[in-house]
């Protein structure tokens, strides 16, 4: 009786360990189109990163849209030939659509947030606006240093590990060099630029 029963608990807790490991994760998804369009995603409910490409004329936006057919502030507005990538933290009700605006060919891809390219938790570098992570996350007492060589807007947005943002670090327009608090559990940064920027944490 008693192996009978250990069978029993050992059968069902085989079946739980099969349910949670069939749970898939959040699948990256691409949609692509021309001008204006309303395309329907798979729900987005968890942090995630938005990248857009466009080639066109013209103002190119794309606006997220909620089950309620609410639609949410554009995540960029911009002119012409256009590369980069948004966060979208976990939103109030889950994102269903997006709302498309633009006169060339677009293609947008949504991802986790851990997905997001890996940098040194030191030091990088690049160009434009970019989504990054940092690998583990900053604990203590920290600077960091950052540096920009572009025309528009500069901000750095920090993002801990379960995808909650803090306040940007800063908002300038133009070149830039300066050095300011981390705030601590920082393990992912969204930069929005228009030209090279580097950093380095100390």
């Amino acid at each position: 009786m008693k192996i009978q029963k250990r069978l029993a608990l050992f059968s069902g807790a085989v079946v739980m360990i099969s349910s949670l490991a069939i749970v898939p994760a959040q699948a990256t998804q691409t949609v692509n189109g021309v001008e204006d369009s309303i395309v329907d995603i798979t729900p987005v409910k968890s942090p995630s990163i938005i990248s857009f490409t466009y080639t066109g004329e013209g103002v190119f936006s794309a606006s997220p849209v909620d089950a309620t057919g609410k639609e949410g502030l554009p995540y960029q507005l911009q002119i012409g030939d256009f590369s980069g990538s948004y966060f979208q933290k976990t939103p109030t009700k889950p994102i269903v659509a997006l709302a498309v605006k633009g006169t060339g060919e677009w293609t947008i891809t949504i991802s986790p947030l851990k997905s997001a390219p890996m940098m040194s938790s030191k030091s990088g570098n690049g160009s434009g606006t970019q989504v990054i992570g940092i690998g583990k996350a900053t604990s203590g007492i920290k600077r960091i240093t950052w540096s920009h060589a572009g025309d528009g807007v500069f901000a750095v947005t920090p993002i801990d590990g379960k995808g909650k943002s803090r306040f940007p670090l800063f908002l300038k327009i133009g070149n830039y060099n300066g050095t300011v608090m981390l705030p601590s559990g920082t393990q992912f940064f969204e930069i929005k630029a228009d030209g090279a920027w580097t950093y380095s944490i100390k």
